[in-house]
């Protein structure tokens, strides 16, 4: 009686299933997705207009908090967390708020750096709580 041994034993299996799961493994360790620039400036941006519209609309003074790689705004009613995406954050910690009028009572200048070393300035204009976004002398929005 002859037997036929087709096919792979589950060692083989287990063997090429190890290695193809390590390779894997890298493709997703070295791909990070990217985000522009401008994206990210654009969520923050329209985080700060929020802020300043709530506390014009509610009539209720918004705080805002900004650093390292995170930004909150929060109220009586809650908090609002975001996390900047992977590269970008806040050289330095920032802590301000909008009035009922959405009003701030400070000018002040957030900078924030990007993965590729771009710094971007927040110039938040004194007493409106308007800003404008500007990166090495060039005016963004």
């Amino acid at each position: 009686m002859r037997l036929d041994h087709r096919g792979f034993t589950i060692v083989e299996m287990l063997f090429v299933l190890a290695i193809t799961l390590v390779l894997a493994s890298f493709g997703f360790l070295f791909h990070t997705p990217h985000v522009s620039d401008e994206d990210e400036i654009h969520l923050i941006s329209n985080t700060f207009s929020q802020a300043r519209l709530q506390a014009c609309a509610m009539k209720q003074k918004q705080h805002v908090t900004c650093k390292g790689d995170d930004l909150y705004v929060s109220n009586t009613s809650g908090e609002t967390h975001i996390t900047l995406n992977k590269g970008y954050r806040f050289l330095t910690d920032h802590d301000f708020y909008y009035n009922n009028k959405g009003h701030i009572r400070r000018p002040k200048t957030i900078q924030l750096k990007s993965p590729n070393d771009q710094i971007y300035d927040f110039v938040f204009q004194l007493g409106s709580g308007t800003f404008y976004v500007q990166s090495e002398g060039d005016d963004i929005n």
